[in-house]
C-alpha cells in the first residue's frame, strides 16, 4: 500500500528508486499550444458521429517521444488508447504503465457505489463516497502489484491487472458453482 508522497516501486526495466537520491527525470509539464500552433481540429470537437470512439490513439512513435521527454508514468484514460507497439516502447523505456482496465476502474467503482447508495435509498456525503472510492482504488493497486510479483514481473501492471482480473472472475465462478 502506498501513501501520498511515497515513491512507487520500480517498473519493468527500472532500478528501484533510492529514497536518498533525487529522481532521474523531471516531470513533464504539458502546455497549451500557441494560437498559431493550434491544430485545425481539436479533441474538443469530438467525433462527427455520436457514439463513435477511436482506439490506438497513442502509437509507438508517440510513446518514443514520451520516453525521450522523460515521462515517468503513463496511465490509460480510455479503452485501448495505446497500440501494442506503444506499450512495448513504454515498457522498454522503463515508464510505469497503468493499463486502462486498472486505471479506469474509478469510474466503474463510482457507478457501483452510486447504485449501492440508490438501492439502499440512502444519501452519502461526498467524503463518505470518496473514502470508499479511495479504499477500492488502493485495493486495485495492491492486487495488481501483488499479482505482478507472484508472476515474477514486479511492477508490470499489465500482467498484474490481467492476473488479478482473471483470479476475481475465477473465484466468483467457483463461488457460484459454475466450475
Amino acid at each position: 500500500m502506498f501513501t501520498a508522497g511515497e515513491r512507487l516501486p520500480a517498473g519493468p526495466g527500472r532500478r528501484p528508486p533510492d529514497p536518498e537520491e533525487p529522481p532521474e527525470r523531471e516531470a513533464v509539464r504539458l502546455v497549451e499550444p500557441e494560437a498559431d500552433e493550434a491544430p485545425e481540429e481539436s479533441w474538443e470537437d469530438g467525433p462527427e458521429e455520436e457514439g463513435v470512439y477511436e482506439e490506438d490513439e497513442l502509437d509507438g512513435e508517440d510513446a518514443r517521444r514520451l520516453v525521450e521527454a522523460g515521462a515517468l508514468v503513463v496511465a490509460e484514460g480510455a479503452n485501448m488508447p495505446c497500440t501494442a507497439d506503444a506499450i512495448a516502447v513504454l515498457r522498454e523505456g522503463g515508464v510505469l504503465f497503468g493499463p486502462g482496465k486498472a486505471a479506469n476502474a474509478g469510474g466503474v467503482a463510482t457507478s457501483a457505489l452510486e447504485m449501492q447508495q440508490n438501492a439502499s435509498r440512502d444519501s452519502w456525503s461526498f467524503e463518505h463516497t470518496e473514502s470508499r472510492l479511495v479504499e477500492i482504488m488502493k485495493d486495485i493497486h495492491s492486487s495488481c502489484y501483488e499479482m505482478s510479483e507472484q508472476a515474477g514481473r514486479p511492477g508490470d501492471y499489465i500482467v498484474g491487472a490481467n492476473n488479478a482480473g482473471f483470479a476475481r472472475v475465477a473465484e466468483a465462478m467457483m463461488a457460484m458453482g459454475v466450475v
